[in-house]
């Protein structure tokens, strides 16, 4: 009976730690209103069709992920929110259809990040052709500080 005790436990316990890692690392896009946040371990494209995108919470690419923007895309922010990239962003917009990065509604993203890179390799990324509106700050790249040294970034941008 014992055994039987513990095995069920242990089953609950597996369960649980199955469901808490999936919840953390499963991309999550906010649903059917075309708005994106979460963590991603995957790639993850912004197409020209889905244009605007909308940001409505924090969004994090990950190690061994990548996000690209196509030409042309608008990303909405609708709060002061950040991508944040920990591997790599392809955003090659052109002089006629440049990515652009801005508020939901000229406020909302007071005091955002709109791009911040942290412990990326930033030659393995590009930007060109990008408008940044409305933003606290367009693009991060560390926040190093005398005391804190974490989350460095390797190469040129």
């Amino acid at each position: 009976m014992k055994i039987l005790s513990r095995l069920t436990l242990l089953s609950l316990m597996l369960l649980a730690l199955s469901i808490t890692f999936i919840a953390l690392y499963l991309p999550i896009a906010s649903g059917s209103n075309g708005c994106y946040s979460g963590t991603y371990t995957s790639d993850l494209t912004f197409t020209a069709a889905q244009s605007p995108i909308c940001i409505d919470s924090d969004l994090q690419m990950l190690d061994g992920s990548s996000l690209t923007i196509e030409p042309g895309v608008i990303v909405e922010f609708s709060g002061a929110y950040e991508i944040l990239i920990r591997s790599q962003i392809s955003a090659a917009g052109t002089p006629a259809d440049p990515i652009i990065f801005k508020s939901i509604n000229n406020e909302a993203a007071a005091g955002a990040t709109f791009l911040k890179f942290f412990g990326a390799t930033l030659g393995d990324s590009s930007l060109s052709h990008i408008q940044f509106n409305e933003a606290g700050m367009a693009i991060q790249i560390g926040d190093e500080t005398e005391f804190n040294q974490g989350g460095k970034n390797s190469g040129t941008l």
